[in-house]
């Protein structure tokens, strides 16, 4: 059934996360073309209006480009239709066909939605740039929006107030309270990498819209640097990182949720860095230069555990998007980026050939 309400039986917010690998997709190959010397195809500025809304598409591939921007137009509406406009909360299931939507509270689930918000908002600002009169153009389907403005301002204030609800209260962490990790008081759960790696992403992403600017009175942004340094504190010696803040150091704590929070974490150090080029003061330089020998000496242990055979496919996922992210930052010798590469290809080729995408998506199911 065509609409953005009615894309599976029952929709769980962090199948919306599936779009972020449609984008750090891009982001993946472009870095691993980068360190490979592969061509890249030109574009242009030739446009067509695909979910009524300009897009800019490749000059070479328009059909595949068109698909997968529809895709995107209708995970975004979708994205912004999970708002309750009564809080500015992101619900976290709905219930298709009776479109009865429901909150339960799942802070992880809660802050990746706010990061899905932004990784939408900044790609449809993308599109949109030089684009005007695309504002103009009125949303199909079944979305309770008017238009594409009034989605992104609702996406906007639900990313502003999720980051309100939880930057209230940090605790101290690390040797000597070196770093901070969000307040299990405020989670009502043990604080994790995780949870301090989707606080950061949404707020790098928040920063890169500008939304603490555009806010009357509002929040100052999350203390980045001191959620930075709590993750840098939990990575032992052998490049692993432990996963609960203050839990013994031990195997348990290293192993348990490997497919994804290390990942997260990671994820979020390379976003830092990355952002820190353009805007230096979200850390300090000791902060910055700390993360890519942290991030190599994790590869080390992660690949090991990867070529083990002992992983499934959300391993791969948050893997490729961490280390393409590492190549593209070109802070590693050549050598180092040419492993890391073919790593990030063989995770990739693992993520094509699995169940989950072969079978599950194509039928409407959940990629976890």
């Amino acid at each position: 059934t065509k609409g953005p309400t009615c894309l599976v039986v029952v929709i769980k917010m962090k199948v919306v996360a599936l779009f972020i690998l449609l984008i750090s997709a891009n982001n993946a190959f472009t870095a691993m073309r980068q360190c490979r010397s592969f061509p890249t195809s030109k574009h242009n500025n030739h446009h067509h209006i695909q979910g009524k809304i300009w897009l800019k598409s490749s000059s070479d591939d328009n059909s595949d480009a068109a698909i997968i921007q529809e895709m995107m137009w209708r995970m975004t509406v979708f994205l912004g239709d999970m708002t309750d406009p009564s809080s500015n909360r992101f619900y976290y299931l709905c219930l298709p066909p009776s479109k009865e939507q429901l909150h339960k509270h799942m802070p992880i689930r809660d802050l990746a939605a706010a990061w899905d918000a932004t990784k939408a908002l900044l790609f449809w600002e993308d599109q949109q740039e030089g684009q005007p009169q695309q504002q103009q153009h009125v949303i199909a389907g079944h979305s309770r929006f008017g238009d594409i403005v009034e989605v992104q301002q609702q996406l906007k204030f639900a990313v502003y107030t999720t980051l309100q609800v939880y930057n209230a209260s940090y605790i101290t962490v690390g040797s000597g309270g070196a770093g901070l990790a969000l307040d299990p008081n405020i989670l009502l759960e043990s604080s994790n990498i995780a949870h301090s790696a989707l606080m950061i992403l949404a707020s790098t992403g928040a920063l890169r819209l500008s939304l603490f600017r555009d806010q009357i009175n509002g929040i100052s942004p999350p203390p980045i640097d001191d959620l930075v340094r709590g993750i840098l504190s939990m990575q032992r010696s052998d490049g692993a990182f432990q996963i609960e803040f203050g839990a013994a150091d031990d195997d348990s704590n290293v192993y348990r949720g490997i497919e994804f929070y290390p990942g997260e974490a990671m994820v979020a150090l390379m976003d830092v860095y990355d952002l820190s080029g353009k805007m230096p003061d979200i850390v300090t330089s000791e902060t910055r230069q700390a993360i890519i020998p942290c991030m190599e000496r994790a590869f080390d242990f992660y690949a090991n555990y990867y070529s083990q055979g002992n992983v499934d496919t959300n391993y791969n996922v948050w893997q490729v998007q961490a280390f393409a992210r590492l190549i593209r930052a070109r802070s590693i010798s050549d050598e180092k980026a040419r492993i890391v590469t073919e790593y990030c290809l063989k995770m990739c080729q693992d993520i094509i050939n699995s169940k989950s995408w072969r079978y599950q998506l194509s039928r409407g199911r959940s990629f976890y």
